[in-house]
């Protein structure tokens, strides 16, 4: 993913977000940040989280700053931008967003 990653999302995301680039063992943030809610949806033995729990589960694990996920608005940007895995909004109008898990 890369230090490119948050050029790809609106301004506001950014301010929130913050620089997503690869740390000393090679994973990015966004590569954490995926494996991390994977994992977790199989140790909770769950195929899908919503959008506000995945967003509860990130500020638990302390994976990024406090200020990014005040709320879910940009877990929201990266489900948008096809940056988390297994991330799709319902295809209604209006549908909610959630977090699957994938196959291992």
């Amino acid at each position: 993913m890369g230090p490119a990653f948050g050029a790809r999302l609106p301004a506001t995301a950014r301010q929130r977000f913050g620089n997503c680039t690869q740390e000393e063992d090679g994973m990015s943030q966004l590569d954490r940040l995926n494996a991390y809610l994977q994992a977790r949806l199989r140790r909770e033995e769950m195929t899908e989280i919503t959008l506000q729990e995945a967003a509860s589960w990130i500020r638990e694990a302390n994976l990024l700053p406090s200020h990014a996920f005040r709320r879910d608005g940009p877990l929201r940007f990266l489900i948008q931008a096809g940056w988390i895995e297994g991330g799709e909004q319902a295809r209604r109008p209006g549908g909610r967003y959630r977090i699957r898990r994938k196959s291992a």
